[in-house]
């Protein structure tokens, strides 16, 4: 039997302005293809469910 079930999903949309110049959107992916970016990233969103006690049992899973 499963232990945990998915409840809910959240989604993270990254926008940019279209006249963005290409050397500085290049720094905005390369900032988010980033491993320890992603990891801060984690860690932020896992602090999150921590300081709510109704989510203290939730398990969090986040993925590219």
């Amino acid at each position: 039997m499963a232990r945990f079930v998915i409840l809910d999903e959240l989604q993270v949309v990254v926008r940019v302005p279209a006249d963005m110049p290409a050397a500085q959107l290049r720094m905005v992916r390369r900032t988010l293809a980033d491993k320890r970016w992603f990891q801060r990233l984690r860690r932020g969103v896992q602090a999150a469910f921590r300081t709510e006690s109704a989510l203290a049992l939730c398990r969090v899973n986040l993925t590219r």
